[in-house]
């Protein structure tokens, strides 16, 4: 596919989310929703910069990009960790998930990094320099960490995913005593922490509270939404068409998903005190993941644009054939099903990734100019 075409798609996306934008700030009759013009307008005119001035404003060499990306990874994986530290101190054991609506967005939001922080530090592994070669596995020993103390799945989905793919830079015995240290040294700190040690029951996500639940009852909540949103756009032809403009969603769903929830939530043997509660009367706005969100804002159209940009980039990826497209397909599919268990629409970085000539396409472009350079020395 020319980029071109890929350019056209992401542009039109890109308007008809602007529209919606405009369309929800009349539809809610909240003028606070401008936000949301300004933030598709922002992306739109960095994606034209990029496209158009990428002279003026060239990608970084690889080494230099992954630099950038693992160090700063690591800067806020030691902020995350702190926060949930501190709030564990100040509000009890439970502390870190409490921050959650408060301070620091939960691990399923707060985690998005790891996607294009692991290939970042899997190609810094083998560096010339060991203070890089430090840093790289630091990264992912935070990263791992971060899953431990968060009891974050995603992080772990992400880091096998990313890491088995790149099992030969990585080589797996390296891999194995990383896994072997890094669980034994959250062991050691969250036993210093509160004076427990991180076995038994999880807490876990169950419709907007955090309880204890079945690993099989763990992701009622998400597959709820889904349900929910489903039979709301089923039940009007301009949902289901159009969409009912950006944002829309926290208002539009509050019928459908408390009616399934007083017959479908599973039995909670144990909810934090001070969490979120979506079953309670007085609730008139749900939040809900960014495939159900994306669907009933924009409805088929919308959800239709975005497919065609992911399918133009895979396509793209798959035809350059880079020496890491394996790992750049698994980044962009693993970002587009991050949809399903949390609303990232609202991350920059997630947008970066599918804009023309954005994140995916240069790191695509660098690792071709890296293998030429290699190929003609």
């Amino acid at each position: 596919v020319p980029v071109s075409a890929h350019r056209v798609a992401y542009l039109l996306w890109i308007a008809y989310l602007i529209c919606q934008a405009v369309i929800g700030i009349m539809e809610n009759d909240d003028l606070r929703l401008i936000r949301w013009v300004l933030f598709f307008g922002t992306l739109a005119v960095a994606g034209t910069i990029v496209y158009r001035r990428s002279d003026d404003f060239p990608f970084p060499p690889l080494r230099q990009a992954a630099l950038i990306l693992v160090w700063s990874s690591v800067v806020y994986y030691v902020a995350y960790l702190t926060q949930g530290v501190i709030g564990a101190a100040l509000l009890g054991p439970y502390g870190r998930f409490l921050t959650q609506d408060y301070i620091w967005s939960g691990s399923a939001y707060a985690v998005l990094p790891t996607l294009i922080a692991t290939p970042a530090a899997v190609y810094l592994i083998g560096d010339r320099s060991r203070g890089v070669r430090f840093l790289a596995w630091l990264a992912l020993g935070l990263m791992m960490l971060v899953a431990f103390y968060y009891d974050s799945r995603l992080s772990w989905v992400f880091l096998f995913v990313l890491l088995g793919i790149s099992w030969r830079r990585v080589r797996l015995y390296r891999l194995a005593m990383a896994g072997v240290m890094g669980g034994l040294a959250f062991v050691a700190f969250r036993f210093a922490i509160d004076g427990r040690l991180p076995f038994g029951q999880r807490p876990m996500a169950t419709v907007s509270t955090v309880s204890f639940a079945e690993e099989n009852r763990s992701d009622a909540g998400r597959l709820l939404h889904l349900q929910a949103a489903a039979e709301a756009a089923l039940a009007d032809a301009r949902t289901l068409v159009v969409g009912t403009g950006f944002y829309s969603h926290r208002f539009v769903l509050v019928p459908y998903v408390k009616e399934l929830l007083r017959y479908r939530l599973p039995p909670q043997d144990f909810v934090i005190p001070g969490t979120r509660d979506d079953t309670a009367p007085e609730v008139s706005i749900i939040r809900t993941q960014g495939a159900a969100a994306l669907l009933i804002d924009t409805g088929l159209v919308g959800v239709g644009l975005f497919a065609l940009n992911v399918a133009m980039l895979l396509r793209g990826i798959v035809r350059r054939r880079p020496p890491a497209w394996p790992a750049m397909v698994a980044v962009v599919t693993l970002a587009v099903l991050w949809l399903f268990t949390n609303n990232i629409l609202d991350i920059v970085m997630f947008h970066l990734l599918f804009m023309p000539a954005g994140f995916i396409d240069q790191w695509a472009a660098a690792e071709e100019a890296t293998r030429c350079a290699g190929a003609a020395g």
